[in-house]
């Protein structure tokens, strides 16, 4: 667990925490099994308030129960041209088609790092996806 949902989780506690209830603290976690878990946590057990404890999910319509991750809220034809550009065989983990019709690429570990660079040097207004709407979802939250 040296990265993903519980070490946010803990963060996100620890901040919570040191700044008291003077800020509001948000989490935003994937929708897998270890961020499912996290949520649950969060939420059940520690009482943290649902508007503040978001998942991926809550902006992919039709997902079913496939993942859904940071890299899901941007546009396909992004994820595609990504994919594209370093080939199947070389980033993918996994590739799940949502019941809408859009499709869950899992990266590789090696590949996020690649995708984090591609962001940078490829990331066009028209690709931002989903996440505009996490942002606004996110800044309505602390109001």
């Amino acid at each position: 667990f040296a990265e993903g949902a519980y070490p946010a989780a803990v963060q996100a506690i620890t901040l919570k925490q040191m700044l008291g209830s003077k800020v509001p603290v948000a989490i935003l976690l994937d929708r897998d099994e270890l961020g499912d878990a996290a949520h649950k946590l969060l939420t059940e057990k520690l009482k943290w308030d649902k508007k503040l404890a978001l998942k991926y999910s809550c902006w992919v319509p039709n997902h079913g129960k496939a993942y859904v991750e940071a890299e899901d809220m941007f546009s396909q034809s992004f994820l595609e041209a990504f994919v594209r550009e370093y080939g199947d065989n070389n980033v993918l983990e996994e590739k799940t088609k949502y019941p809408g019709g859009q499709f869950h690429y899992g990266f590789t570990l090696a590949a996020k790092e690649l995708f984090v660079e591609f962001v940078k040097q490829s990331l066009q207004r028209s690709n931002v996806g989903y996440w505009g709407d996490v942002l606004n979802r996110i800044r309505a939250s602390f109001n």
